[in-house]
């Protein structure tokens, strides 16, 4: 059965109560060492839609302690994104590493001996065309190639409610930002966004074991970018990306995010059985 851990921090948050409230989330789950394994290559995915503070983006605090648990069991941080493709085409025009740049990321690799793999970079996207395993609305992807060649990916979206994503914007929608902006991640954006979603996490699915969603200031109304920021200091990390994400939903005010969240209801018949889910 999947299990979900929640830690809260009591205000003012810094960053060592930071890096305690996630090391004690997955110590809940079993620690560390249960998910990551020595000589690992680890991409950390983070929620890095604009160069923005957060809620918008995922706290640097949260990425630089999954980093840190990451290194301290002999594993190979990696902090990969693929920003917005409206950052890319035309709100800032600008491209993944210059996101990764300004938010912080190249100092929270330095400081833990970790590496910056933007997932595209001067207009061209670093990425492999690979068939989806049962894919309904993408048959064949062009995903980013880091995602491909490490052993393990630690989505760490932030706590937002999303205008597209069917209601929130957590690990499912998180991983958007693995296909090519150029072309896969512009298909399906409206009527078929939720098959998509759940299409893109068949290819990596295998590689996912630890989540951590950063719930410090969470965003409410108009996500993922014009919503309101709420204080909510916690963080959830589960081993299960689909039912990290329904936890997710219930704290951020959802009824029943197994039927009202798009994604989430989708991988029930895709990714995850509810039985597993403990639902």
């Amino acid at each position: 059965m999947a299990k979900v851990a929640i830690s809260k921090l009591e205000p003012p948050v810094d960053e060592d109560k930071v890096y305690e409230a996630v090391k004690n989330a997955v110590d809940l789950l079993g620690g560390i060492k249960k998910f990551v394994k020595p000589g690992e290559k680890v991409l950390i995915k983070p929620n890095l839609v604009r160069p923005a503070p957060p809620p918008t983006t995922t706290d640097r605090r949260v990425i630089r302690a999954v980093a840190l648990l990451v290194k301290e069991v002999g594993g190979k941080p990696i902090i990969g994104e693929g920003t917005a493709a409206m950052t890319l085409l035309w709100r800032e025009e600008m491209d993944s590493d210059d996101v990764l740049f300004l938010t912080g990321m190249y100092k929270i690799a330095e400081e833990v001996g970790g590496e910056v793999v933007p997932f595209d970079k001067e207009g061209k996207f670093h990425g492999r065309i690979v068939n989806v395993p049962g894919g309904v609305v993408l048959r064949k992807a062009n995903i980013a190639e880091i995602a491909l060649e490490v052993d393990k990916i630690i989505p760490i979206p932030v706590m937002k409610c999303s205008m597209e994503g069917g209601g929130v914007t957590l690990c499912i929608k998180d991983l958007h930002a693995l296909v090519d902006p150029y072309t896969d991640r512009l298909k399906f954006h409206r009527s078929d966004l939720w098959q998509k979603l759940v299409d893109i996490v068949k290819v990596v699915r295998d590689k996912i074991k630890l989540c951590v969603i950063d719930g410090i200031k969470a965003m409410e109304g108009d996500g993922p970018i014009y919503g309101d920021s709420v204080d909510m200091n916690v963080i959830l990390a589960g081993d299960d990306p689909v039912a990290t994400d329904a936890i997710g939903s219930l704290v951020m005010g959802f009824d029943d995010p197994l039927r009202e969240i798009g994604p989430i209801a989708l991988s029930l018949i895709h990714i995850s059985e509810p039985t597993r889910l403990g639902m």
